[in-house]
């Protein structure tokens, strides 16, 4: 499993994570039942603190999309595939919102953004790409 973190990004290192893994489950690179590396393991893997994994595992083990015996590995859930996907796009939203924010643009700046986007994504989805 290949995670993209990046430390200088304004977006929190567990976010980024959770992010990935979100992203992972939707797209089926780790599909239902599948045992994710240790805690330890994957923050040496990646470079980080094994806090931030435990952090990240934790939130989306609270979200459903992973499970956990007591003492077992985490494990992704049985049938979150899709749950994962709209998981997924809020985590991106919030990254972008998060990205547009440290950047110092204002909220109310950026809300009349959002219906306009959702306007030009649906024409765009509806007309035929020449």
């Amino acid at each position: 499993m290949q995670l993209s973190i990046d430390p200088t990004s304004a977006v929190p290192i567990y976010h980024q994570l959770t992010v990935a893994l979100r992203a992972a489950i939707a797209s089926g690179a780790l599909p239902a039942e599948s045992v994710l590396p240790a805690v330890r393991e994957l923050a040496a893997q990646i470079g980080i603190n094994y806090h931030t994994v435990a952090k990240a595992y934790q939130a989306l083990e609270a979200e459903g999309l992973l499970t956990r015996r007591r003492g077992g590995p985490f494990c992704v859930a049985p049938g979150v595939q899709a749950q994962a996907g709209l998981s997924e796009l809020e985590a991106r939203l919030i990254t972008l919102a998060r990205e547009a924010l440290a950047q110092g643009h204002a909220p109310q700046t950026l809300l009349p953004l959002w219906p306009a986007a959702l306007e030009q994504a649906s024409n765009a989805a509806v007309e035929p790409i020449p």
